[in-house]
């Protein structure tokens, strides 16, 4: 699976562009101790024992000159894949650029089943450092740069500009913050984007100019990192919702491993999603050509001379009365070995087991060739062929070796674009049923001050404005695991790193605020159940809300599984989720019970509870994340 794509344009003297870049390779290959010197142009090499190298050069019949080398280490049995392409044009009009891939082994190939995180690789670091690299006009560099007012117009630039593939990152200042630590933080933040995204660190006067010159809808905070995907349009209220604000809060309080793995997620994403130029694909494809072409010669390689061999028969001058009737004296005198093969357990040569040798010899040289002799010719054949014969099936392997990756490739992006389009009806569906929703509440909010109008009440319907508390949402899954002290009866005992990660799917934060509407009500239930003013389960609850408690779609609602589910070990183990020891000695409960957060593909987060509020008074949630296994599912 594609695992990293950075992609960019080079700026800068063009001449030297294939060389920093091939220096580059070599040193990161030498790092790893691999025979870098090793690579050759239109071959593959052994560049260690798990380790092969292919180096394509190619120079266009329009002037241009085009490098691909691919790397493939096999590790503990998976296959890591590097790629690395540079492209120069002839002319100076046209932009030359740098692709860099890196294939990780497919999640169902590795052991733990879990996601391959591909990192940041240290040669895209290294590239960066030698080169002049653009994302449109945006500086790709391998730590964020610092902007002062003089460099400001160049940023601004970079956020409108049309041509930008990336993610662009900017982070803001003011004079309570002690700029260069909180250039390092935001580095330290932002060190899984290198090469996928452009980062930029403001300075406090250019903090506050950026809020005049975008607007502030569009501008970022003093200690805060705002993400800017491409296609920025200043001034408007709805393109500003698109591009998210890492809070202070979230920046003081949540670990920077996980924040720096979700941004990287975020920049890979877009990356990958991102259609390369077509140029790059014409390249490609060229290039994709001439690999073909050195496989087919692995297959065919008879333009390679075969080993010549040393001119003497073993054991083919052996005196035997069946031998020397049946076979013509050689035109030449060849030497006999010094030794004869040794029987088993003793020193002594045997002239039976040199005669067997021979006959063997013979039958095979009549066999493959169709020849009588056993004279040097023949065997410079037999050899050639071997010879012939390893390279092809060395060739064979490669094939083999390519064709599942391209075969990988096809089925992720089938399986890619599958998931897509049931996404997009997911998401159709979702933005139907909110949009009834919100007309309903609106109707319910005329009715009822229609009501408190006729009752006298005319200016508290129209005054009366919810507080604070009630007006929060989260902006993420972490922001709402960090607010759950909010809650006085709803207590989270799942695995908080599998609910972080639905953040990666979450952009705009709209599955995090629904969550967030469920705990309430769950809060609000338990409430109510110990106060006595409600004598039902949830599900009753969630269809007969109580007045002034907090309800939340009862369609959304499963109070059990099905029975698929409960009687297949598997499914159900999954289902065994923590509670204290005051609610079950094992640890662990069977959490059928769960709320249908949203509906999105094979994602669709749920929300399992386990409802204890008859014994300790508390709702325990076991676990927020990716919809669990069913048949459907899997």
């Amino acid at each position: 699976m594609l695992g990293y794509r950075m992609f960019f344009t080079v700026a800068g003297n063009r001449a030297d562009i294939v060389r920093l870049a091939l220096e580059q390779l070599h040193a990161w290959l030498r790092s790893k101790n691999y025979d870098a010197d090793a690579l050759t142009p239109q071959r593959w090499t052994q560049l260690a024992p798990d380790v092969e190298g292919l180096l394509l050069e190619h120079f266009g019949q329009d002037g241009s000159h085009s490098v691909r080398a691919r790397i493939i280490e096999t590790i503990t049995g998976n296959r890591w894949i590097s790629e690395l392409t540079v492209h120069v044009p002839k002319s100076a009009a046209k932009p030359s650029w740098v692709w860099l891939d890196i294939d990780a082994p497919d999640p169902d190939d590795v052991p733990t089943r879990k996601t391959t995180w591909t990192g940041t690789p240290r040669l895209a670091r290294g590239v960066l450092d030698v080169l002049d690299a653009r994302d449109g006009v945006a500086r790709l560099a391998s730590a964020p740069q610092p902007v002062m007012p003089v460099d400001l117009d160049n940023v601004i630039d970079a956020v409108r500009d049309p041509d930008r593939r990336g993610l662009l990152f900017l982070a803001g200042s003011n004079d309570d913050l002690p700029f260069p630590p909180w250039i390092r933080l935001v580095g330290r933040l932002l060190k899984e984007t290198v090469g996928l995204a452009a980062a930029y660190v403001l300075d406090t006067e250019a903090t506050a100019l950026l809020r005049k010159e975008l607007g502030p809808m569009h501008a970022v905070a003093p200690g805060t990192i705002r993400t800017y995907l491409p296609g920025v349009e200043p001034g408007s209220e709805i393109d500003a919702i698109r591009h998210r604000v890492l809070t202070t809060q979230r920046i003081l309080r949540e670990d920077e491993g996980p924040l720096a793995r979700l941004l990287g997620w975020k920049a890979r994403e877009s990356g990958i999603e991102h259609p390369l130029p077509r140029i790059a694909t014409r390249v490609a494809s060229q290039l994709q050509q001439m690999e073909d072409q050195v496989l087919l010669d692995r297959l065919m390689p008879a333009a390679h001379p075969a080993p010549t061999l040393p001119r003497q028969l073993p054991d083919a001058e052996i005196e035997s009365p069946e031998v020397s009737a049946a076979a013509p004296e050689p035109e030449t005198e060849t030497p006999v070995p010094d030794r004869l093969p040794e029987r088993a357990g003793t020193s002594e040569p045997s002239v039976a087991d040199g005669v067997e040798h021979y006959l063997a010899l013979r039958s095979l040289v009549q066999s493959v060739l169709g020849a009588q002799d056993v004279d040097t010719t023949a065997l410079d054949e037999i050899a050639r062929l071997a010879t012939l014969g390893r390279q092809a099936e060395k060739a064979h392997a490669d094939l083999a070796a390519r064709l599942e990756m391209l075969n990988s490739r096809v089925a992720e992006a089938d399986e890619a674009r599958r998931e897509l389009l049931r996404r997009l009806e997911d998401e159709q569906l979702e933005h139907a049923a909110a949009a009834q929703q919100l007309v309903r509440a609106e109707e319910l909010v005329r009715s009822l001050r229609g009501l408190l109008a006729k009752a006298g009440q005319a200016e508290a319907a129209w005054t009366t404005n919810p507080t604070e508390d009630q007006l929060f949402r989260p902006e993420s899954f972490a922001d709402l695991l960090h607010n759950m002290s909010r809650l006085s009866y709803v207590t989270f005992t799942g695995d908080r790193e599998v609910t972080f990660g639905l953040d990666a799917h979450d952009p705009m934060g709209t599955w995090a605020a629904k969550a967030w509407e469920a705990l309430l009500a769950l809060d609000d239930y338990a409430r109510a159940s110990i106060e006595g003013r409600c004598d039902r389960d949830v599900d009753g609850y969630l269809r007969q809300t109580p007045d002034g408690c907090r309800g939340f779609s009862a369609n959304r609602h499963a109070r059990d599984e099905s029975e698929d589910v409960k009687s297949n070990p598997r499914f159900r183990e999954r289902r065994m989720l923590p509670v204290p020891p005051e609610v079950d000695p094992s640890g662990l409960v069977f959490m059928a019970a769960h709320f249908k957060i949203a509906k999105a593909g094979m994602i669709s987060p749920r929300l399992h509870y386990w409802d204890d509020t008859r014994r300790t008074g508390l709702v325990y949630v076991g676990y927020i994340g990716p919809h669990l296994p069913t048949k459907q599912t899997n």
